[in-house]
């Protein structure tokens, strides 16, 4: 079971018998004559609560108003966004349901478009030309499949992994016809939970009765999770050995050619499975990364310039694709070309704050480095107005990196506030503030900015402390109204966040439950999470609220 098979939080909604039908079917094809087919088809088996969308964009917005019961979505969708990036961002957004059925049409038979509908793994696949036989025998299978396992389904929707193993386990003793769907999805719980030796044993006893390249594929990813790289490696060459399309198996091998130091090899595998399947962003992205550290300069471009591509029209296209291949260029003497590509990027990343963020700094430093101060300023301009717009969600390497590209300019208000929030929010983290020292210092701050971040440090440290003080003699309230107070100052400060969010939990568990507290614990703790620095702390409070609120009966 791949990544795309992740099932995102929605409603669930049981599907209904075919007949009397009230689902909500959306029709996605580009051309007119298609749509109206599919839909005299569906008509005449009883569906009649019928949209139509006629590119990719506009079946996204529709789905994000209407919860479909069915998608039935052309692959090629011309100019615009194809059926697998309406797939693909359905999912990321949550449009896809668990209890929705997403089937993929196409005509198209060539390699790498029938791999690439394959690859984002829709319920069924259908080629064109069909008949209404054939489109109501695909949708009562797929019901009748979606409805025997969706309690299963739900559980992987809410994260529930260890109640979703117990509901595949007790399904596989009714003898379905479904047995094999509740067999993968078994082994991928396992895993997911990382129970690596039981997904072992549970993959080689079904592989002594019978041969199925998925469980082959399952035992090899718990094999390179327990370590044993080679055994691993061994088990994906002989799928793709069997199956030259096995595109996942691909994947993996350049992960454990990763993992054995094996460069070369990892970029083999990765450029095989790139050219069967070429529009996944993320696979086309670590063939960059992995051809430009091994200096196939030729190989990075062309990955690169396939993921810009690709990602014109999806929302998963980032600054990476567009930095790396600058990297490139300005490394090859072509600033020029290196700034066109920043600028496109610049265009295309608009909606995207922090991405945007990154192309902006870039580009006001390769104008600095070749003396074009003035163009540098109005970048590091536009880069300080979306820096304090979305502060809350800018990681701690891209602020420094724009804290650098400020000072390195001499735009002392800026460098210096970016500065001092950064250590303010992270003064508990000595290798971080050693990264601030290190900047200040090449840029030729040190005198002037050294104390602004010791004095933050030195601060932060002590309310920290005299809010611990505060607890550990049991006044919570003034702790956690002192946590409070420090978190207008310092928002994104893990310590303080941690802190704040515990003040709560034992504020609950002395006085009884408190609305007003839970929804602040909770907010201190998403804090944490979109700071991506949740560490075992975080969990053990997460934990704590859990069971806490588990006695309220949320």
């Amino acid at each position: 079971m791949g990544s795309a098979s992740i099932l995102t939080e929605a409603r669930i909604k049981m599907l209904q018998p075919i007949s009397g039908s009230n689902r909500q079917i959306l029709i996605v094809d580009d051309f007119t004559d298609m749509r109206m087919a599919i839909r005299r088809m569906l008509r005449e088996i009883g569906e009649d609560n019928v949209e139509h969308a006629c590119n990719g964009k506009n079946a996204l917005e529709k789905m994000k108003c209407t919860k479909f019961d069915i998608v039935l979505c052309d692959y090629n969708l011309g100019e615009g966004k194809d059926g697998h990036q309406v797939l693909e961002e359905a999912r990321y957004f949550g449009s896809v349901t668990p209890s929705c059925i997403f089937i993929m049409i196409t005509a198209e038979t060539s390699v790498p478009y029938v791999l690439g509908a394959i690859e984002c793994q829709p319920d069924d696949y259908i080629a064109k030309p069909f008949t209404k036989e054939l489109l109501h025998h695909r949708l009562q299978k797929v019901m009748e499949r979606k409805r025997f396992l969706l309690d299963i389904y739900h559980a992987i929707q809410e994260k529930k992994y260890s109640e979703g193993i117990l509901l595949a386990e007790a399904r596989m003793k009714t003898k379905s016809r479904y047995v094999m769907e509740i067999t993968k999805l078994l082994g991928w719980l396992y895993i997911k939970t990382e129970d690596y030796d039981a997904a072992v044993c549970f993959y080689q006893r079904l592989l002594e009765r019978q041969s199925p390249h998925w469980a082959k594929f399952g035992l090899g990813q718990s094999k390179y999770y327990l370590g044993e790289i080679a055994a691993a490696i061994s088990i994906f060459e002989g799928l793709v050995e069997d199956n030259q399309y096995f595109i996942e198996a691909y994947d993996w091998l350049a992960k454990c050619r990763v993992a054995m130091g094996d460069a070369a090899q990892a970029l083999e595998q990765l450029a095989i499975a790139s050219r069967l399947s070429p529009k996944t962003i993320a696979r086309q992205l670590q063939l960059g990364e992995l051809a430009k550290n091994e200096g196939d300069l030729d190989a990075a471009v062309s990955a690169y310039r396939a993921a810009i591509s690709y990602g014109k029209h999806s929302c998963f296209k980032s600054a990476k694709e567009y930095l790396g291949m600058s990297e490139i260029l300005v490394g090859r003497g072509d600033t020029l070309k290196a700034l066109t590509n920043l600028k496109e990027a610049r265009a295309e990343l608009q909606a995207q704050p922090v991405d945007l963020l990154q192309i902006l700094t870039t580009s006001a430093d390769l104008h600095r480095v070749n003396k074009r101060d003035g163009e540098a300023s109005k970048l590091l301009q536009q880069a300080a107005t979306v820096y304090q717009d979305n502060m809350g969600d800018v990681p701690d390497e891209i602020s420094i990196k724009l804290a650098e590209s400020a000072l390195s300019i001499g735009d002392t208000t800026l460098g210096a506030s970016i500065v001092r929030s950064l250590a303010e929010n992270n003064h508990d983290d000595d290798e971080l503030l050693d990264q601030l020292r290190d900047v200040i210092e090449q840029t030729g701050y040190s005198e002037s900015l050294a104390e602004v971040v010791d004095g933050s440090v030195t601060e932060l440290r002590a309310l920290n402390k005299e809010g611990i003080s505060l607890a550990e003699d049991h006044r919570f309230a003034e702790s956690l109204e002192l946590f409070k107070q420090v978190l207008v100052k310092a928002p994104d400060s893990k310590a303080f966040n941690l802190n704040a969010a515990l003040a709560c939990i034992i504020l609950m568990q002395n006085n009884g439950f408190d609305d007003n507290l839970l929804c602040e614990a909770r907010a201190y703790l998403a804090r944490v999470k979109k700071s991506g620095k949740a560490d075992a702390r975080y969990a053990d409070l997460t934990k704590m609220l859990a069971r806490l609120t588990a006695g309220q009966g949320e």
